[in-house]
């Protein structure tokens, strides 16, 4: 058996691909295997994955017809042999010490069943680049904490047996699948973070994923609402409700700052009526007194102040 199994799927991605292998070639840790899933690119992908399956036997490739970023993984994970289960985008890159450093984690820790470390963003500015994001911003240990960070698929490593115990990716989303996955697998395995970067991406001028936050939030409400919650976390059907009504409530922001005053009241709504308290849960720390009261005020008299700014600046 493989100790880890490295999971990558591409489409379109030849002049990116190549580095995300490289990052996985200068791992310190050896014993890896990698599957390369070709979902149906049209771009010279097949040739630059064909030249690093005959360097390193380790690499294996599988096209596929597109489908997605979901099946592709599940059509990688078919074909594993390893212990754990390692994820890495097409265009993210890997330090040498991520996996050296998981496994040691996860041999230490025979109880964690899910590690994951943090993921730095970069900014290509000219031929310069510059320090971005820094993610997750708290390190969540337990599956409460998991709607309010934002863990990077290539930041990961997963027991195989527990992957399997949750039927692997959701194949109706073919984005923010990880958030789907992080949140079926935190109820039935312990997590752990590991404070120090294993992951990077540079962000220049191709498409990304999680460009549009407005797009990434409203598919994060519908995981949210199609969640099964099993039986050890039936009382958390509150929070799940909070976390929603904090998307609606982020939405709302979003179209105000734009000037779009109709949705923005429509999704002001859609909070409170989610979770009549939304205006305390979205605070950056826990209010006390009047400003607790002034806070939850705050949010019932964003849906009228929206209305009549659309009143007087026009209705968008």
């Amino acid at each position: 058996m493989t100790t880890v199994s490295v999971i990558i799927p591409t489409y379109n991605r030849a002049s990116y691909i190549g580095e995300a292998i490289d990052s996985v070639l200068t791992q310190i840790f050896r014993d890896w295997e990698l599957i390369v899933v070709d979902d149906g690119s049209t771009d010279d992908t097949a040739k630059v994955l064909e030249k690093y399956r005959r360097q390193d036997p380790r690499i294996h490739y599988v096209r596929q017809k597109n489908a997605g970023s979901s099946r592709a993984r599940n059509t990688a994970i078919t074909h594993i042999s390893g212990k754990y289960v390692a994820f890495l985008d097409d265009d993210d890159r890997w330090l040498p010490k991520k996996l050296e450093m998981q496994v040691q984690f996860m041999e230490s820790n025979p109880t964690i069943g899910f590690c994951y470390m943090r993921f730095q963003i970069y900014k290509k500015v000219g031929n310069k680049l510059e320090k971005g994001k820094l993610f997750p911003e708290f390190l969540a240990t337990e599956f409460e904490e998991l709607s309010d960070v934002f863990i990077a698929p290539c930041s990961v490593l997963i027991r195989k047996s527990h992957l399997d115990e949750v039927e692997w990716f959701g194949p109706q989303y073919n984005r923010c699948e990880d958030f789907d996955l992080w949140l079926r697998l935190g109820q039935i395995c312990k997590i752990a973070p590991i404070d120090e970067i294993g992951a990077f991406t540079i962000m220049d001028d191709r498409p990304h994923g999680a460009e549009s936050e407005l797009k990434v939030w409203e598919i994060g409400i519908e995981i949210l609402r199609n969640l099964k919650l099993t039986p050890q976390y039936q009382h958390r059907k509150k929070l799940i409700r909070t976390n929603i009504a904090k998307r609606y409530y982020w939405i709302a922001r979003e179209y105000l700052n734009e000037k779009s005053y109709r949705k923005a009241a429509i999704n002001f709504a859609k909070a409170l009526l989610t979770d009549p308290l939304i205006g305390l849960a979205v605070t950056v720390r826990k209010p006390e007194g009047i400003e607790k009261m002034t806070r939850v005020l705050k949010s019932y008299m964003a849906v009228p102040v929206c209305l009549l700014k659309g009143l007087i600046h026009g209705r968008r």
